[in-house]
C-alpha cells in the first residue's frame, strides 16, 4: 500500500505486488503505469466512494486474484455490509427529502464517483472539476439520460 505518509519499507516491497489497485488516479495512475511497464504489474482504477463503486471496487480487485475463494469472500462482505448500511441510507435519505447538492471537486474521476454516491441520498444539480485529463473524464463519464420525445 502506497499513501502519502508511505514509509520506505512499503514503498521497497511494491515491486512484489499482484495489482496495483488506484484510488487516486491523479497522483498515482503516473506510478501504477511505470510499474506496469517495469515489473508487469497489471493496476485498475477503483472508487470506494459510495456503495456502488465501493462494491464495484472490491468485486473488480476479487476478479482480478482469479481466486473463487476470495470473489466468494467478497460477495459475502458487499451483501452483508449492504444489508447493515441500507437501513441507515434510508433514514438520512428521508431526513435530506428534496435537498440538491452541487460538487467542485479536484478532478473528474472524483466528481463522477461523489455523484454516484451522492445520488442516494440527495438530488445532485451539477457537479465541476479544477482538473482532470480528458482520459480521466472518458474512462469515467457517466452514461447520458434518456432524452424525453
Amino acid at each position: 500500500m502506497l499513501t502519502g505518509d508511505g514509509r520506505v519499507d512499503e514503498i521497497r516491497r511494491a515491486h512484489g505486488a499482484r495489482l496495483s489497485v488506484v484510488q487516486c488516479a491523479g497522483s498515482m495512475t503516473p506510478l501504477a503505469k511505470a510499474m506496469q511497464e517495469r515489473y508487469g504489474i497489471p493496476f485498475i482504477r477503483v472508487s470506494f466512494f459510495g456503495i456502488e463503486d465501493t462494491a464495484d471496487a472490491l468485486y473488480r480487485t476479487a476478479e482480478r486474484m482469479e481466486n473463487l475463494e476470495v470473489m466468494g469472500r467478497a460477495r459475502a462482505l458487499v451483501s452483508r455490509e449492504i444489508t447493515r448500511v441500507l437501513p441507515e441510507t434510508a433514514r438520512v435519505q428521508e431526513r435530506s427529502c428534496r435537498q440538491r447538492a452541487g460538487l467542485y471537486v479536484g478532478g473528474a474521476f472524483k466528481a463522477f464517483s461523489l455523484v454516484r454516491a451522492l445520488r442516494q441520498l440527495v438530488s445532485v444539480l451539477l457537479a465541476g472539476t479544477q482538473t482532470g485529463s480528458q482520459e480521466h473524464t472518458r474512462s469515467c463519464r457517466a452514461p447520458a439520460p434518456a432524452r424525453r420525445p
